[in-house]
């Protein structure tokens, strides 16, 4: 037996070599150093890599080149199977960096007990020492309190959970997909391939996020997952490609269960979003599920390239819309209740959440900013209208003087609608660009005291009566479309509290 694994090392090192000359060094080191051959049975030959990535990629679009190359030293081969190394299979040797990574890897898959998080922290480009705390990293089974003192993997923010989630008209849908994903993972959550819920800064994207990291650290805690903001992807992705160790990137990112991405409107370059999208192509594929956050829409986010875009938007999408004044005050509330747990004797009377939720910014970190603002003034645990009036009136004077201009409805609709400014004022008569136009027009009428001639000027030298045609027919389609009338509504919202633009 010893004597066959050793010809078929030698016959490896010949057939590796001719990989190399034919494929090139870049693509031969990203996916033939850690292959093994196992055994012949002389009509198949059986040959291991460490990963399943590693697998499918090399069967998907190397196999017919790895059968040539070994049919060269074993002329009666008939096939060549490439299985994933387990315990029974032998140990690649350590004669590189990579392949010691790789038999840490099978060490590590030896060894359930052991962090999978720690086991990829080693890796050139992701950080840290195994145990370190660090943002990104991959986390696994553990016990809340692991997770929460940072001993182990990415901390969780124990305050982030779906009980601490304020939900209202404007976030309910948001709330009830991410509980079923966090509830049914990972088989049954529904088929959201992605879940991609956006909104404005500050209405909850982050804290449903965590609160699926949260759950699903309790209901499956032997599930692979893995958190990143867009701005740490393309961090980890760089530095991969300066330690030219992409293939480790590729493996910690596709081997996960749960993939967690926060702020993708923030994902530039083609090269990083080449990788996001063969990423989560490899995770959809495999039935795996993803979770994804952004300040607009898929069809909004212009930093994306079309085919992206369309992928997206292929699972369930979800708005957060802006906090209605109902939804604030339970906000603040909420907020006095844990201070109180801190401090017993605080009291907040009723008009001056209401003051609050009335006055300061609607997103929930501007209502606690609020809130701490009073909250400050407080003198023996008592707070008073007045307190709340004198701590808030540079917020309330911004906010009541705050002027919509013609310009900033132009510039919202464009935005929203993906149609360019120099569309909006063209001649231009396709359905894409006069819906917007009229949408514009309609809400200019409506948010301004400009004259309808005044209008039709900014929207490209336009005459009184088209601006007038435009209010009546938006005006007429939103009594009969509910979609529209939504959509409008949210847009006009947006408008009011500058969410645009913020």
């Amino acid at each position: 037996m010893e004597a066959a694994v050793i010809e078929l090392d030698s016959k490896w090192e010949i057939v590796r070599e001719g990989l190399r000359t034919n494929l090139g060094e870049d693509v031969y080191s990203s996916w033939f150093t850690r292959m093994m051959p196992e055994n012949f049975d002389g009509a198949n030959l059986t040959v291991s890599v460490p990963t399943r990535f590693l697998r499918s990629w090399i069967q998907n679009h190397y196999r017919d080149t790895l059968l040539e190359g070994w049919k060269k030293e074993i002329s009666n081969l008939s096939r060549v199977d490439i299985l994933v190394r387990t315990c029974s299979t032998r140990q690649a040797p350590t004669q590189n960096n990579n392949l010691q990574i790789a038999q840490q890897n099978e060490m590590g898959d030896k060894s359930p007990g052991q962090d999978w998080g720690q086991r990829m922290g080693g890796l050139k480009g992701f950080g840290g020492a195994p145990g370190q705390s660090m943002a990104g990293q991959v986390t696994s089974g553990r016990t809340m309190g692991d997770v929460m003192s940072g001993r182990r993997g990415h901390i969780v923010d124990p305050r982030q959970s779906f009980d601490t989630f304020v939900v209202g008209d404007s976030n309910a849908l948001a709330f009830q997909a991410a509980k079923r994903v966090a509830d049914g993972m990972p088989n049954e959550f529904g088929g959201y391939r992605p879940l991609f819920i956006y909104g404005g800064p500050g209405l909850g994207k982050t804290h449903l996020l965590n609160a699926v990291r949260q759950q699903i650290m309790f209901k499956y805690p032997e599930r692979r997952m893995l958190y990143l903001t867009a701005e740490e992807f393309i961090v980890q992705f760089v530095n991969a490609l300066k330690a030219r160790d992409t293939m480790a990137f590729k493996e910690k990112l596709r081997s996960v269960d749960l993939l967690l991405i926060d702020d993708l409107q923030f994902l530039q370059g083609d090269k990083v979003q080449e990788e996001f999208d063969h990423t989560f192509t490899s995770l959809v594929e495999a039935g795996k599920q993803v979770v994804l956050a952004a300040d607009q829409s898929p069809v909004q986010l212009s930093c994306l390239n079309d085919r992206m875009r369309s992928r997206l938007s292929g699972g369930l999408v979800i708005d957060i819309c802006p906090n209605d004044f109902d939804l604030r005050v339970r906000i603040l509330k909420a907020k006095v209740a844990e201070a109180q747990r801190v401090n017993p004797t605080l009291s907040v009377p009723a008009d001056v959440l209401q003051y609050i939720a009335e006055n300061a910014s609607r997103c929930a970190r501007g209502l606690e900013g609020g809130l701490v603002s009073v909250l400050s003034r407080a003198q023996n645990g008592i707070i008073t209208l007045e307190m709340a009036r004198s701590a808030l009136r540079n917020q309330v004077s911004v906010e009541e003087n705050r002027i919509i201009r013609v310009h900033d409805i132009i510039k919202s609709v464009s935005d929203f609608y993906q149609v360019s400014k120099a569309d909006l004022f063209s001649a231009r008569r396709h359905r894409s660009i006069v819906r917007p136009r009229q949408i514009g027009m309609y809400l200019a009428k409506m948010l301004t005291s400009r004259s309808l001639p005044e209008i039709g000027r900014r929207f490209g030298g336009r005459d009184h009566t088209t601006v007038l045609h435009a209010v009546r027919k938006i005006d007429d389609l939103l009594k009969k479309d509910p979609i529209l009338a939504e959509e409008v509504a949210r847009l006009k919202r947006e408008i009011e509290l500058g969410d645009l633009h913020r």
